[in-house]
């Protein structure tokens, strides 16, 4: 899996350098996390928390180590998505972590910049406004995953149809 930003469609590198940009100007410290990924990558995640183990599950803010979770036997389940079925695949999404105290934090509450508003809500509002989709607004909610699908379905991106080069 990558981090490489250049790998991405280039107008949604340029989205994720702005939205990166714009999170600094707002003391929310980002780090693009991942890319492009391949199927086998994809499908690789997918297995996480399913077939393989996952990373542990959280409730209450407690951390479960694996195994001890009656409900995520094996740790979390990291994506709903199969290889050829995220907009990863396509170079059309990018996932993010907000980078707190020299780390890179996943929790969904954290608020690095103190303001009462949880740094992914934050993250997910401004991404939206630079016009990308956010996994954080989705029922299976996935905060740090942002995407442009250019109002393509992954059925036409694995029959080979590529949005505009600009744009």
């Amino acid at each position: 899996m990558s981090r490489d930003i250049s790998l991405l469609h280039p107008r949604v590198a340029t989205l994720a350098l702005r939205l990166v940009e714009e999170c600094a100007y707002q003391g929310v410290p980002l780090v693009v996390t991942q890319t492009l990924r391949s199927y086998q990558e994809q499908d690789e995640l997918y297995a996480q928390g399913r077939t393989k183990a996952g990373p542990p599950c959280v409730h209450d803010g407690h951390t479960r180590p694996i195994g001890s979770c009656p409900i995520h036997p094996l740790g979390c389940i990291v994506t709903q998505a199969r290889g050829g079925w995220s907009y990863h695949n396509f170079g059309l999404a990018f996932d993010v972590a907000v980078k707190d105290k020299g780390t890179l934090n996943w929790h969904t509450g954290v608020d690095v910049n103190d303001n009462d508003i949880t740094d992914y809500e934050e993250i997910g509002t401004i991404g939206q406004i630079l016009g990308l989709e956010w996994g954080g607004a989705w029922k299976f909610s996935d905060f740090p995953h942002f995407q442009l699908t250019y109002g393509l379905t992954l059925k036409e991106l694995r029959d080979g149809t590529r949005p505009p080069k600009t744009g």
